[in-house]
């Protein structure tokens, strides 16, 4: 009997009598309407994330390819660096050996 009553108190229908409860019917329908209620805010809290998160990964994107173009000029640049410095060498290393050629051909 007590989980008639219950029931009767909470869904507002009587089983064995067959009624319903108007009052009950009500308070359903105003806790449904929360719930869509509730459900629509989510949505649009949702919705808020997926924007924020796609921009979040356009600007990651964009970070990403600025990042690989800086790597490919320093590296660029740090290839530019090595041929000079061997250029530099190899003009170093063809005057010592002009002179050296020099000074031979004068002790001879």
């Amino acid at each position: 009997m007590k989980l008639e009553a219950a029931m009767v108190q909470e869904r507002g229908v009587a089983r064995r009598e067959g009624r319903l409860d108007a009052a009950a019917l009500v308070a359903e329908d105003r806790h449904i309407a929360g719930l869509r209620d509730q459900r629509g805010a989510a949505l649009g809290r949702l919705q808020r994330w997926i924007t924020a998160v796609d921009r979040d990964r356009r600007v990651l994107l964009g970070a990403r390819q600025e990042l690989r173009a800086l790597e490919r000029l320093r590296e660029r640049r740090y290839l530019e660096f090595v041929r000079e410095v061997l250029r530099e060498e190899g003009q170093a290393l063809d005057e010592s050996g002009a002179v050296r050629f020099v000074r031979q051909r004068q002790a001879a």
